[in-house]
């Protein structure tokens, strides 16, 4: 099964931003982003709708934890990228990849 780490994320919406926490996987070797999250036909796990990483920045492992992160970015991503739509001038700063076949464990309630 994959393992969930956490990443604290700036996420723009025009003007407006937030800092939130993401679920973030390992996938080919990098780490990235999971925007979204599909039951699969066996009720026991999920599958992501879609993951995005960032192409120029990497992400930033957390020795003190403000909010349980395991992981920064220093680069705010567009909440369109996470939604999967494209922004203009930044196709280049972000890979996403729609349903990438894979199954991740059920979110836990703490």
């Amino acid at each position: 099964m994959t393992t969930i780490f956490k990443t604290r994320v700036d996420v723009v919406d025009q003007s407006l931003g937030q800092s939130l926490l993401l679920d973030t996987i390992v996938w080919k070797g990098s780490l990235w982003l999971v925007a979204g999250r599909q039951p699969t036909k066996n009720g026991k796990t999920q599958r992501p709708t879609r993951i995005v990483r960032p192409k120029l920045f990497h992400f930033r492992p957390q020795r003190n934890p403000q909010l349980g992160e395991d992981y920064t970015l220093p680069v705010a991503v567009p909440k369109r990228i996470l939604d999967g739509q494209s922004v203009s001038g930044h196709a280049v700063q972000f890979e996403c990849v729609e349903d990438p076949g894979i199954e991740l464990p059920l979110p836990t309630t703490e």
